[in-house]
């Protein structure tokens, strides 16, 4: 759930800040024809995760699931969900790290 909400853009997760530079920049550049019809695009997909969501949790099951699933199953995107949320809570932090990384990457090219 979280992932899609962070895909979809909503804040504070850190999908937001991603879709807002782009809005950002396009209207930067003067085309905020552009920047509407990403977010028309942004509301459409949030329409579709929605579905999606209202479908794992309340729709009907034609799988059988065994109980007893091991915790270790859950790490993985209890972990991304968890850096979503503090990605989206303290970007400033990530986007300081992904320039430096950035630079580093780019200084040897």
């Amino acid at each position: 759930v979280i992932g899609a909400l962070s895909m979809a853009g909503m804040p504070p997760l850190i999908g937001f800040y991603g879709k807002f530079m782009a809005y950002k920049v396009a209207c930067d550049l003067g085309l905020p024809a552009l920047a509407l019809l990403s977010v028309i695009a942004s509301l459409i997909a949030l329409g579709y995760y929605v579905r999606a969501v209202h479908l794992i949790f309340f729709g009907e099951s034609k799988v059988t699931v065994e109980k007893g699933e091991s915790i270790l199953n859950l790490f993985p995107i209890t972990t991304l969900a968890i850096m979503c949320v503090v990605a989206g809570l303290f970007p400033d932090q990530l986007f300081r790290l992904t320039e430096l990384v950035a630079k580093q990457i780019l200084a040897g090219v």
